[in-house]
């Protein structure tokens, strides 16, 4: 009886050990948490944040992708505006180091705008650490983006900032304070909008359970020898 409970035990914990939530903002309902802010790194590349806006304020119960979202239908001023990741988001998330950042985003002008260049689409942060990527997403649609969460994929401080370390993105996702996502990267009025956040924790080595089965294994066969060489030692006797 006790050689299937091992066998178990070890199909279990092969399950529990892969096993990796993700987090995921579909504003169904509310803006979960978020809120948004504007920045005026378009011009001066500071990354301090200026005015803040209200869950409230930027919850659209329709029009996302679908259903609600988070946004403003007309932008209120010529800044650059953050979505704010909630503080589920924030804290030790260690687990998304090699994984990503996905999100459904869109970025509507209404006039001859112009496009910053030099803004960063996500901006992590820890403490006075800043690490910056851009991919220059603006759409006139709604479009999926996704962002691996490597070293590679960052700059420090700057967007012309050296490229950062894994000791520094391990650092930086260890002790999360802020994660921001560009929802407006245009000057003048326009209309933006954020939706289907997904943080996607790194899945653990396959070679961990693989390990973890084989031991269990081993030791399955080991207690099964022994079993059949107590019974012949029982019958010789």
């Amino acid at each position: 009886m006790r050689i299937p409970s091992i066998a178990s035990w070890a199909i279990c914990l092969c399950f529990v050990v892969q096993a990796r939530a993700s987090l995921v903002s579909a504003f169904t309902t509310d803006s979960e948490g978020w809120t948004a802010a504007s920045s005026d790194s378009s011009v001066t590349g500071d990354y301090t944040l200026s005015y803040f806006y209200t869950n409230t304020q930027i919850y659209q119960p329709t029009g996302g992708n679908p259903g609600g979202y988070i946004g403003f239908i007309s932008d209120p001023d010529t800044y650059t505006t953050y979505y704010l990741a909630p503080v589920a988001y924030l804290g030790d998330q260690s687990a998304s180091y090699g994984g990503s950042i996905a999100y459904d985003g869109q970025d509507l002008p209404t006039g001859s705008d112009t496009v910053f260049t030099d803004v960063a689409d996500i901006v992590l942060q820890s403490g006075s650490i800043l690490l910056l990527s851009r991919d220059g997403w603006s759409q006139s649609a709604w479009t999926h983006e996704s962002l691996a969460l490597v070293p590679s994929n960052f700059q420090v401080g700057s967007l012309s900032g050296p490229t950062a370390t894994e000791a520094q993105l391990q650092e930086v996702l260890g002790n999360l304070t802020s994660l921001r996502i560009c929802g407006e990267d245009q000057d003048g009025p326009d209309s933006s909008g954020l939706d289907n956040v997904v943080l996607t924790y790194a899945p653990e080595p396959a070679v961990t359970c693989a390990g973890i089965g084989l031991v269990l294994t081993l030791m399955t066969k080991r207690r099964l020898h022994s079993f059949k060489g107590s019974e012949k030692s029982q019958e010789s006797n």
